[in-house]
This record gives structure tokens, C-alpha cells and sequence, in this order.
């Protein structure tokens, strides 16, 4: 409002008819006011004097213009207004008011003395020597104009103490000498001699006047109880405002000086004396407030409120002790019930502030603005800009923010609400070029110069950043916090070691600063040493135990005790696996849902072997959770480990329900399909899913969630997000949008050769920053799915909508959907605990029970609808189709309060979106893919662009299947086909570099098992190249070494029949390879053989008949390996039977010659062919007696017709010396039925004819039998193999009809260690009229 305007007398009273108005200042003393204005005259100014004694000078500043709109002839309004601004500090608009005052009415004493007071105190001594001269004219008693003019000359001749003497503006008229007495006294205490003073008051008499002055020189002298005293008796004397006033200042100065005790003490004596002084109370009230004593605050504002039921700084006081409380219910009915007595801006100004902090901003604004409207004051505005900048009206905030300012340019709420704006749009330099001339004027202000730092470091001037950090480091050299800031910048600049060193000098000084274990634990993880890190995590948690941290820990173990296992430390990793336990069942005594540390556990224990406690634990989670994929994955581990693959496919075929089209969760049950003994079906899955993915292109679509400059941090860095998108542009991708991708998924679009979808998550400020650029350089784009709900409430990484739309504009950027508050934790029971927003249903604390199916759905609905709708409404033209699921999750992928949930979610998203992604980076999008499982590959960190690339194609569904297959195809014996495969993944470039080393491995022990030993040691060497310390390959060529070792054999045999034919035998060898294809062998055998002929009427021979010789068999062997399963064995040797005796000798020499050749080979894992020449002898005493052996070839085949199923067929001729001849024929089917235990079982058939008949050895004659066998092969452990075999059947001769028949086997082998094994074999063959029996065993040895 403007002042009063110079006023002529004239002017004055010649226009004062019906002027009653403020707005022209005049003063009209002769207008009319009515008695109910003039009652609220009075209780304005009372309002405004009460908040002027209290220096609460800019309310009082109010009151009295409110005052002045009642009656604006009010000169003491007008006077005391004057007073108000002069304390505020606008002393010309002061001096102004009272000028004007004096031009319309000179004669008005009290200006005048306000005048002469005014000038005094601001040393313009001659000003105010003339005013309290112009009141002496008028009234030359007048004390305080006396007194003033005492003051000046005193203070101008700094005489300490000084007689008044009559200017030439007084009259002559002395003071009288009590009055000089008090004037001395005056002078002496504002000179400071205080006990001077107080001597010369003690031998006045005891007057109040002299009693306040004395109480106010014994307070300066620290004598405050002694004071206390002196007005109390003053007050007995007369009542007086001046003294108690004077009272109640000693608590205040004693408070002042910390002695808050002593204050409390003066105050409790002054109300013994004055119960109801509201002052006193109110300082009562303040101070316990102060103190953090709530409750007697309250008391004492109580007590103000009983007295003065409308006191406004009483339910002020309580209105903050709630608020502190937070009890802003409370609070609110405080202030409201002061408003309803004495409604004022400041209570108004106070509701607002609690309304902020209930969050009510619209409430606060709809206040404020009006506020506003009526005085744009510094507080007003600056509150009403924090308001609208929470309700995220951020450029309306901007506004009154710089309307502040421009009011007051260092006001520091302003700067830093406004800075706070600044930092929430991304307007960084804007916040720099705000904070840095506020920082000059206040340079002491810290948390001014630690936002300008955010804002340096956010706008990448990290050098300032670092060097206002450092000002506050050295600043402040015991406050460990900004050495830890300070630390967090360097790692953010990439100064990585001098980050470590800070953060640990504040970890040595102080153990328990979390932020720098933090720091340390975070830079130890994300440069890869994790036993570092886990030893820092450790001490987090000893010290704050929380079960996002303990799981952390959890897993840190569980990382490093696989590094451990990989580099062959079973006991260290056994070691990290039982701490990984502990730490998961810390974390689930807190939090079991949160943190998913029961999945965890399970997890652990499995890895500790601890299969029984894995298993109970994992059963009794899928019990509570069903659909989580997590617990079902670790049930399907926890049985194959256990080798019961039945179990493990039962829980695979429940996962694959829950994630259908993920190809990975196919492979895994393909294989326990396999490994359960369906060994063909097993296959056949594999075999149709590379077929499937055959006939489609993989489409990645990569995920980001964030990219930032440093290499510390838990995001892509920058020079790596770079490097992999100008490696994929070089390799020959091309992005498509995702309305490419849907038309794909529907029929109805071609794809690029090498197409991929790039995506972010969260709509972060640095995915935009950095992204965008390198998608330009590229000419890639990308798809934004976009928290709106983080978006309007400005979430600590999120963009703000003008930077989205910016975005949007480039056309490189597709914006969808990732929910409105679908990304954040509600929650789930009673207990507090949290889980994700689609994932569980809400606990609802007041009803105290769970949402029910319907305020599920519309709960989710909701915020999926308001998604949709608030991106169409920020982003023009937007078509918003598609969605990404928070953490991949829609009630599967956590410990869900509801297995409803899953398909409520799939409904929803189903009804409202064509797209739809989760995170699996095991598997890529295929024309089969279901439209709302679409998986997305979330980009290791730590990759490079060829680390990228080579893992899109292993996990690609064709060559990742393919990779499965091949491993089976070798498990099952195809060898051939599964060196096929992998040479063809190898042609097809889908072996990475760092999976080379393994891909030779693995083709290396397949040509070891194909007999392809030198081509096996070819691909270990270059495998042992690649990777010189892995177990493996060393193993691989450890066995291959091994083999070229000479070995010695040591076998018996013994061998009866019930045709009296019997032999036993001893048999060493020596093998000597001498390359991988080539081995030499020796062979020396000695049997005794015996037979008995009886008597056969009508025979050749007659009579019985004994037999018995005794052989000594020598024989040498060439091996050599023609290729991958063709192997050459070419042996001759002689056999001597000299030492022999018959009862009819019929020999006719004592040597055999011996030979053989054999040619075998496999083709293509479904056809085995065998060659055979080799000529011996008649393994009967009689025969060989006899002289008779025979030359026999023999040719044979086997043929896969299925996995599981093969023919085999062999013919052999035998040729003997006495002119006979043999065929046989073999035709047999067999057929596995399981695999472990291995069991199998066939067909057997028999043809065997000879020409002759010799009662010497079997001659059969036509000879026709079948047979059903059936075999069982264990393997117990990694070294005892054991093989039961039963072939039950008939056979029959010529003649002769058919009869039951059955050959049993028994076999058990034990490799006691690499260098040494023992065998025994046993056989029993069982007919009608003949059964025999035979038995060998033996020892191989190494050398």
C-alpha cells in the first residue's frame, strides 16, 4: 500500500467529506467509524502491539494496515506502522510515513518523539537533537525528549557521566536530581559498568522505576536469580507490563547461553507470581517445544489456550509439536481452530505448511494462492512453489520461485526449491549458474554447495563437482560424509583407485560407515573380484542387517564358490555354499517375500548336496508358492543331480505350463525325457525344436534398464553400450520396431536377414543422455517402456515429460507401457512384509484382509488403462500395443500370496495389449513365440560387442537345441551324427571364442569314444591352448596319455560242459601303443584241455575215449585306426600241443599256425559293419588231438532302425581241415527301454548247419533257435559296472523237436583307480540235454 501523501490543512479539511478510504492515505481523524468497528480496531491493534513486543515485526506489519483499512485516521496505527517497517529494516518507507505524518500534523508529539527516537538510534544525532527540541517547545516537561537529548550529548562528548544543561531549544527549567541520578545510572550501563550502577540504585529509594533498572544491571551481570528477586519485588510494589516483561527476558537470555535449567527455574518463579501471564506461558510452551518436550509444550500451550482461547502462537506452538509428531490430523484441527477465532494470513501461511506434509498439495495450493494474491512476500511465494513443484506443475513452480527471488535473490529456500526444479527437469547448468552466485553470497551454506555439486557431476562437470566436494571434505575434516560423497564422485569420474583409498580411510576411521562399506563392496563387485566383495558385504551386514543386503551376501557366495568349482576347489566352494545358506536364512527370518531368500536357501543346499533338506524345503515352498518357476526349477535340478529323472521332468512339465514357448524350459525337459529312458522321445523333442526354429528367424530383442559413464555402477557402461551397437550395425543387424515385430508374430511381414529389437526399461535420464546419440550415429532405434507413474513424480532417474516427448520426436524412440505404479512394492500380509504390485494381492490394513479376485483385477486394470491412456495423452500420435512386465514377473517369478494371480495377469494384459515381454536370457522371440511371453536378453554389463553377438547366437533356440541334441546324440552313442552337428555349428559361426576351448573339448571326447584317438588329441591340444588350466581338457588328455602307456593283461578261464569237455587257462599280455592309432600287442596263452568220449554205437568211434593236451599259444597284434571308427586288427601267432595224451593218439603234428584279420567300422551312428578272416584251431582236446582246425570269414552288420531300436545280422563260414564245413547265421533285435538303470531287451534267431557230424566238438545239424534276451546294466558310482543278462528261448535239430533253452551272464568290472582294473565273467548255458558253465577273470595293469 502506498503512504500517506503530503496533506495541505486546507487541502485536509477541505476534502474530508465521506473520505474514509486507505487506499488515498489521507488521514481523516474526523471520520465515522461505528462501534463494532472500533471493537475490531482494538483487537487489531492489540494483535499487532502483542506480535510487535514479540518482534514478530512483519505480523505486526500486517495487523497495522488491517487496522488502517477499519480507520484509516488511526494515528497511532499510522505511527506504529511506521515502527513496523523502520524494524523490518525499510527505514526510508518508515521515515516516509512519519514525514507525512508531521507535514499534516505538526504539533503531533509522539511522531515527533518517534522521530527524534528513530534518528537517535541510527546516529543522526543532529536530526534528533532537532526533533526532541521541536517536542520541548511544545512541552517542556516532557520526559522521553529530555532524556533523548541527555542520551545524545552524552553519547557525543563520550562523558561518562553528564548534567543536562538547557539548550537553547529548552527551557531553562533543571531536572530534578532523581532524575539526574537515573540519567548517570542510564549512561553508566550503556557504557557497561554495571556494578557502578547497581551500587548507586541500592542507595535510591526502592521505586519500581529503580527497581526495573537495577534488575536489569544485576541480569547483565549474569546475576539472574538476583534479578529474578529485585522485579518480583517491583512488581509487588506496582503492576507492571515494562517488569515483567523485563522478568521474563532473564529465562530468554539465560537460554540464550545454553542454560535452559535456569531458564525454566526464572519462569516457574514468574508464574508463582503471575499464573496466568500468557507471555510467560508462551515462552514456556516455546522453549519445551524447542527442547523436544512435547508434552509439556502442550501443557503450557494448554494453559495460554485456557486463558486466551484464541491465542494464535499457542495453537501455533501445538500445531508444530503435532507436526513433529506427525500428527497432522492434529495439527490441522489446531490451526483451523485458531482461524475460526482469528483468521490471519499466518495462520493460513501455517495450515498450507501442514497440508505439504500430509501430502493435501491441492489443498495447500487452493490456500496459497489466494495468499499470494494478497502480498507476493518471500515465504509466500517460495511455499507456493514448493508446493506446485510436488504436484509437478514444475514450470508454474519456476515462476513464483524466480518472483521470490527477485524479492530477496539469496533467500536459500528459494534458491534451493528452485534449484530442486531445475534438478528434477535435468536443467543442470541452469541449477549451476543459480547455485553459483548464492554460494558467493553464502558461502557457508553446505547443502547449497553439495546440490551444486549433484548438478556439476549430473551435467558431466565432474572436475567442479570434485572440487566443491573437496571444499566440504577439508571444510569439515570429522564429518565422514562428504569424504564418501566425495569418493562416490571419483568413481562416478572413473578415478576408481583414489575412490577406494578415500572410502577406506573413513573405514578405518570409523568401522561402521555404511555408505563407504558400500562403496568399497559395490567397486570390488563390479571389477570382478568377488571374494573382496563379499568380505566387505559381510561387514555391512554385522553391522545393519537387512534382508536385501543378506541376500545379496547370498549370492556373492553362491558366484564364488561356482569360480571355485570351475577352477576344481570342491572343499573352499562347499565352504561359500554353507555361508551362502546362513545368509539366506538370516534374510528370510526377515523378509522371506521380498527378498525371495527361501528360494535361495534351497538353492544352497542343493549346491552343498544337501539333497534331502534342499528337496523338503523346495517341496514345502512350491506347497504355499505353486506357480513360482524359481521354486519348480530348483526341484527339476535337485532330482537330476539325484539322477531321478522322472521326478525332475514332472516338475519341468509344471514349469513349462507357467512359461509357454520358452524353448529353454523344452530343451531341459527333453532331457530328463532322455535321461529317464525314453531316450528316442527325448531326442525327437530336440530333433522338432531345431526344426521349428529351422523354418524361423531369431529375432533378439535386447534389454536395458540403464547406461552411465562409469564401470562401477550396477549399469551398462557407456564405451561398452557403444561398442556392442557398432559391432551389431558391422555385423549386419537391422533394428525393427515392434510393430514390425507384431506383424511378424501374425503372418503378415518379412523381416530383415538379421533383425533385432532394441529396448529400455524405466525411462531413465541417462538411457535417453547417452542412448540417443549412439543411436542416431548407428541409425538404430529403440522402444521406451515407460513408469508413467515414476514419470509424474519425477522417480530419482526418471525423465520428465517435455524430455519424453522430446524423445518421441526423433523418431528413433517407440514409447509403451510399463505400468503407472506397477514397478513398485505393496503390501502383501499381516506382518508388514512387501511383494511386487502385479504379483500379490494388496493387504488392506483398515479392512485387515487381502483384496479380494474383483479389487485385484480393477486394481491392475487400473494402472495397466492409466498407462495406456497417460502416454496417449503426453505423446501425440502415440500407439500404445504393448507392455513389458516389472521384474519379468506376473505372479511366477516371486512368492506370490495367490496363484490366481498369473491368470488374472495374463487376462488383463491379454484384453489391453497385442505385445507382451518378460526377461529371459536363455532363449530368443521365434515366429512361434506366443505374443504375450516374448522374451528379452537384458545385456550382461560386462560384454563386449563380440561377447553380444556370440551369445545371441548360442542361445538362439535353433543352435542352442542344436548344441542339446548333439550332447544326447553322443550320451546315446551317435557319434558321427553329433560330430555332424557341432562341425555344422562351428561352419555356422555359433561358437564363440570364449566357448572354444569347450567346443573342442566336448568334439574331442567324442572322437575318443569313436576310436579316434589321434583326432581326439588334435582337438585337446587346441583346446589346452585356448584355456591351459581347465580340469577338463587336461583330463581329456591325461586319459589320451594314459592310453599310450604300455598296459599288461592278466586273465584265467575255465570252461565244462555235461559232454565231458572242459579247459582252463592262463593268459598274460603285453600292448604296447605306439601312437594314438597304432598299438602293438603281445599275446601268450596256456590252456589244459580235457575230454571224454563215450562209447556211441554205430560212430566213427567206439568205446570211450580220454583226451587231454596242453597249449602253449603265442600271438602277435597290430591295432591301427584307419579314421574316426574304422579300425584294422591284423595277428598271427602258432600254437603248440606237444604235451599231450589220448588213449588212441591220432595226432599227426604239434603246431597250429594261427592268423586273423578284421576290418570294423560305423557309418553315420546307424550302420556298423564288421569283416572277419582268420584261421585256428578246434577248441576241444579231441580236435586238437585230432589235428583239426579250421579257416573261418565271417561278415556281420548293425543297423539303427530307431533310437532305441537296432538290427544286427551276422553269417560266418567255416572251412575245417577234415573236409567239413559250417554256416551260422545270427539275426537279432534289441531295443533299450530305459536308460539308467540301462535295460534292454530283443529278439534273438539262430541258423547253424554243418556238414559233417563230428563227435570231436558241436557240429549241429540244421540247427534252428530263437531266443528272448534281456539285459541290465548298472553302473554303480564312477568305477564298478555290473551286467546281468538272460536270454531264455527254444531251439531244436533236425529231428528233434523244439525244447526250452536259457543263457544267463553275469559280468562285474572295478577300475580301482586310472592304472588299474579287475574283471570277472561268469556264463551258464542251460538246455533239454546239454548245460555248461564258464568263468573268467582278470587284471589289467598300466605301466
Amino acid at each position: 500500500m502506498s503512504t500517506v501523501s503530503p496533506l495541505k490543512s486546507r487541502w485536509l479539511f477541505g476534502n474530508l467529506a465521506g473520505q474514509c478510504a486507505i487506499g488515498s492515505l489521507a488521514l481523516l481523524p474526523v471520520c465515522t467509524v461505528s462501534a463494532d468497528d472500533t471493537s475490531s480496531l482494538d483487537a487489531v491493534l492489540k494483535r499487532a502491539n502483542t506480535f510487535y513486543s514479540e518482534k514478530k515485526f512483519e505480523n505486526a506489519r500486517q495487523e497495522f494496515e488491517q487496522a488502517l483499512k477499519i480507520d484509516s485516521g488511526s494515528l497511532s496505527a499510522w505511527r506504529s506502522l511506521g515502527w513496523s517497517y523502520w524494524a523490518l529494516g525499510r527505514k526510508d518507507r518508515a521515515y516516509k510515513i512519519w514525514a507525512d505524518l508531521i507535514e499534516a500534523f505538526p504539533d503531533d508529539v509522539p511522531t515527533l518523539v518517534a522521530f527524534g527516537k528513530a534518528n537517535e538510534q541510527d546516529h543522526h544525532l543532529k536530526a534528533a537533537m532537532d526533533y526532541y527540541a521541536r517536542v520541548l517547545a511544545r512541552d517542556p516537561q516532557h520526559k522521553e525528549a529530555r532524556r533523548g537529548i541527555t542520551r545524545v550529548r552524552l553519547f557525543q562528548t563520550r562523558t561518562k557521566i553528564m548534567l543536562i544543561r538547557p539548550s537553547f531549544h529548552v527551557t531553562n527549567t533543571a531536572l530534578p536530581d532523581k532524575n539526574t541520578v537515573l540519567m548517570r545510572v542510564d549512561a553508566l550501563m550503556k557504557q557497561g559498568h554495571y556494578k557502578v550502577a547497581v551500587n548507586m540504585l541500592r542507595r535510591e529509594a526502592r521505586t519500581p522505576y529503580t527497581l526495573r533498572r537495577l534488575g536489569s544491571a544485576l541480569a547483565n551481570l549474569g546475576e539472574y536469580e538476583q534479578a529474578a528477586s529485585i522485579y518480583k519485588a517491583s512488581l509487588g510494589i506496582q503492576n507492571n507490563g515494562a517488569t515483567l516483561s523485563a522478568w521474563r527476558g532473564l529465562g530468554a537470555s539465560l537460554r540464550k547461553l545454553g542454560q535452559h535449567q535456569r531458564a525454566y527455574d526464572i519462569w516457574l518463579g514468574l508464574l508463582l507470581n503471575s499464573p496466568h501471564d500468557v507471555p510467560t506461558l508462551l515462552a514456556m510452551g516455546r522453549a519445551s517445544e524447542q527442547d523436544g518436550l512435547s508434552q509439556q509444550g502442550l501443557y503450557y500451550y494448554a494453559r495460554v489456550l485456557r486463558n486466551a482461547p484464541s491465542d494464535e502462537n499457542a495453537h501455533l506452538g501445538r500445531a508444530r509439536i503435532f507436526a513433529v509428531q506427525k500428527d497432522y490430523n492434529a495439527a490441522e484441527i489446531e490451526i483451523k481452530s485458531a482461524l475460526n477465532h482469528w483468521p490471519s494470513d499466518n495462520l493460513e501461511l501455517a495450515l498450507a505448511e501442514n497440508l505439504v506434509a500430509m501430502g493435501r498439495h491441492e489443498e495447500a495450493e487452493n490456500i496459497l494462492q489466494p495468499l499470494v494474491r494478497r502480498e507476493q512476500n518471500v515465504k509466500n511465494l517460495q511455499l507456493l512453489g514448493s508446493v506446485l513443484a510436488k504436484m509437478g506443475k514444475n514450470d508454474e513452480a519456476v515462476s513464483y520461485f524466480e518472483k521470490s527471488l527477485r524479492l530477496d535473490a539469496n533467500n536459500a529456500k528459494s534458491v534451493m526449491g528452485l534449484a530442486r526444479v531445475y534438478w528434477d527437469q535435468h536443467r543442470y547448468n541452469e541449477g549451476i549458474a543459480l547455485l553459483q552466485p548464492f554460494l558467493s553470497h553464502s558461502p557457508e551454506n553446505d547443502v547449497a554447495r553439495a546440490r551444486f555439486a549433484e548438478h556439476a557431476s549430473a551435467a558431466g562437470h565432474w572436475e567442479q563437482a570434485e572440487r566443491e566436494l573437496r571444499f566440504l571434505m577439508v571444510k569439515h575434516p570429522g564429518d565422514s560424509q562428504w569424504k564418501v560423497k566425495l569418493a562416490r564422485q571419483l568413481m562416478t569420474s572413473g578415478h576408481y583407485n583414489e575412490a577406494v583409498q578415500l572410502a577406506e580411510k573413513v573405514v578405518a576411521k570409523n568401522p561402521s560407515q555404511v555408505s563407504a562399506l558400500s562403496l568399497l563392496a559395490s567397486n570390488a563387485i563390479f571389477s570382478g573380484d568377488i571374494e573382496e566383495g563379499i568380505q566387505w558385504t559381510k561387514r555391512i551386514t554385522d553391522i545393519k542387517p537387512t534382508a536385501e543386503k543378506l541376500n545379496q551376501l547370498g549370492k556373492l557366495h553362491i558366484e564364488r564358490g561356482a569360480q571355485l568349482e570351475t577352477a576344481g576347489k570342491h572343499e573352499k566352494a562347499m565352504r561359500h555354499y554353507a555361508a551362502a545358506s546362513a545368509e539366506f536364512q538370516h534374510a528370510s527370518a526377515l523378509d522371506p517375500i521380498k527378498s525371495r531368500a527361501p528360494i535361495g536357501m534351497v538353492e544352497a543346499l542343493r549346491l552343498q548336496k544337501r539333497y534331502g533338506e534342499a528337496q523338503q524345503l523346495a517341496e514345502n515352498l512350491h506347497t504355499h508358492y505353486p506357480n513360482s518357476v524359481d521354486v519348480l526349477q530348483q526341484l527339476a535340478d535337485i532330482n537330476s543331480e539325484k539322477e531321478d529323472y522322472t521326478a525332475a521332468r514332472k516338475w519341468l512339465e509344471l514349469k513349462q505350463v507357467l512359461m509357454p514357448g520358452n524353448t529353454h524350459v523344452q530343451k531341459k525337459l527333453a532331457k530328463a525325457i532322455f535321461y529317464s529312458g525314453e531316450q528316442s522321445r527325448g531326442l525327437q523333442m530336440l530333433r522338432q525344436l531345431v526344426d521349428d526354429a529351422s523354418h524361423s528367424p531369431s529375432i533378439p530383442v535386447l534389454l536395458y534398464h540403464g547406461i552411465t559413464t562409469s564401470e562401477r555402477e550396477d549399469t551398462m557402461p557407456l564405451k561398452k553400450f557403444r561398442e556392442q551397437l557398432l559391432t551389431l550395425k558391422k555385423a549386419g543387424y537391422q533394428t525393427i520396431t515392434l510393430a514390425q515385430l507384431q506383424n511378424f508374430l501374425e503372418g503378415n511381414e518379412q523381416l530383415p536377414a538379421k533383425p533385432i529389437l532394441i529396448t529400455f526399461d524405466d525411462a531413465r535420464v541417462d538411457s535417453f543422455q547417452y542412448a540417443d546419440p549412439i543411436l542416431a550415429e548407428t541409425g538404430f532405434r529403440a522402444a521406451m517402456f515407460v513408469p508413467v507413474g515414476d514419470v509424474a513424480t519425477h522417480g530419482a532417474y526418471t525423465v520428465i515429460w517435455p524430455a519424453l516427448r522430446k524423445m518421441a520426436e526423433t523418431g528413433r524412440w517407440d514409447m509403451q507401457c510399463h505400468g503407472t505404479e506397477a514397478q513398485h512394492y505393496i503390501p502383501v500380509n499381516t506382518e508388514g512384509h512387501k511383494g511386487r504390485f502385479m504379483a500379490n494381492r494388496q493387504w488392506l490394513a483398515e479392512a485387515h484382509r487381502l483384496e479380494d479376485r474383483a479389487e485385484f483385477t480393477a486394481r491392475i486394470d487400473h494402472d495397466l488403462q492409466n498407462c495406456q491412456e497417460t502416454l496417449s495423452r503426453e505423446l501425440a500420435q502415440a500407439n500404445i500395443f504393448a507392455f513389458a512386465y516389472p521384474y519379468s514377473d506376473q505372479g511366477h517369478r516371486s512368492l506370490s500370496n495367490d496363484a490366481r494371480v498369473f491368470s488374472q495377469n495374463q487376462e488383463i494384459v491379454n484384453k489391453r495389449f497385442q505385445l507382451a515381454f518378460h526377461v529371459d536370457n536363455d532363449y530368443l522371440v521365434t515366429r512361434h513365440s506366443p505374443r504375450f511371453s516374448l522374451p528379452r536378453f537384458e545385456v550382461p554389463r560386462t560384454f563386449s560387442g563380440d561377447d553380444l553377438i556370440h551369445q545371441l547366437k548360442t542361445i538362439d533356440p535353433k543352435i542352442s537345441a542344436s548344441y542339446d541334441l548333439a550332447h544326447l546324440e553322443m550320451e546315446a552313442g551317435n557319434y558321427s551324427q553329433a560330430m555332424t552337428i557341432f562341425n555344422q555349428l562351428e561352419r555356422d559361426g555359433a561358437v564363440a571364442p570364449s566357448a572354444k576351448a569347450a567346443f573342442l573339448t566336448t568334439t574331442g571326447k567324442i572322437l575318443k569314444l569313436s576310436d579316434d584317438h589321434a583326432g581326439a588329441r588334435t582337438r585337446f591340444e587346441r583346446a589346452l591352448a585356448l584355456s591351459p588350466n581347465d580340469p577338463a581338457i587336461q583330463m581329456g588328455i591325461a586319459a589320451l596319455n594314459r592310453r599310450l602307456k604300455p598296459s599288461m593283461q592278466l586273465s584265467g578261464q575255465y570252461f565244462e560242459d555235461n559232454a565231458h569237455r572242459s579247459y582252463y587257462g592262463v593268459s598274460p599280455s603285453v600292448h604296447v601303443p605306439v601312437s594314438d592309432k597304432l598299438t602293438l600287442s603281445a599275446y601268450y596263452t596256456y590252456f589244459d584241455f580235457n575230454q571224454t568220449l563215450s562209447a556211441a554205437s554205430g560212430g566213427a568211434l567206439a568205446g570211450e575215449q580220454q583226451f587231454q593236451t596242453h597249449v602253449n599259444q603265442f600271438e602277435a597284434q597290430l591295432r591301427y585306426e584307419l579314421g574316426a571308427r574304422t579300425i584294422l586288427s591284423v595277428s598271427a601267432g602258432a600254437a603248440d600241443y606237444s604235451d599231450n595224451s589220448a588213449s588212441s593218439p591220432v595226432k599227426s603234428g604239434s603246431i597250429f599256425a594261427l592268423g586273423s584279420i578284421k576290418l570294423t567300422s560305423i557309418i553315420a551312428d546307424k550302420l556298423d559293419v564288421s569283416l572277419t578272416a582268420d584261421h585256428t584251431y578246434v577248441n576241444t582236446a579231441g580236435a586238437i588231438l585230432n589235428d583239426i582246425a579250421f579257416s573261418r570269414v565271417q561278415a556281420g552288420f548293425g543297423l539303427k532302425l530307431m533310437d532305441s531300436l537296432k538290427l544286427s545280422a551276422s553269417h560266418a563260414y567255416s572251412y575245417y581241415t577234415d573236409d567239413n564245413r559250417s554256416n551260422r547265421t545270427e539275426v537279432q533285435f534289441t531295443s533299450r527301454v530305459w536308460n539308467e538303470p540301462d535295460i534292454t531287451i530283443g529278439a534273438q534267431l539262430i541258423y547253424a548247419d554243418t556238414l559233417k557230424e563230428n563227435r570231436l566238438f558241436w557240429t549241429p545239424n540244421n540247427y534252428f533257435g530263437f531266443a528272448l534276451p534281456l539285459s541290465l546294466k548298472k553302473k554303480w558310482g564312477q568305477s564298478v559296472t555290473t551286467e546281468i543278462a538272460v536270454a531264455p528261448g527254444m531251439g531244436k535239430e533236425a529231428g528233434n523237436d523244439f525244447r526250452f533253452q536259457i543263457n544267463s551272464t553275469a559280468n562285474i568290472n572295478w577300475n580301482v583307480n586310472d592304472n588299474f582294473s579287475v574283471y570277472l565273467s561268469a556264463n551258464r548255458y542251460e538246455a533239454a540235454s546239454y548245460s555248461n558253465f564258464g568263468v573268467t577273470a582278470g587284471i589289467s595293469l598300466r605301466y
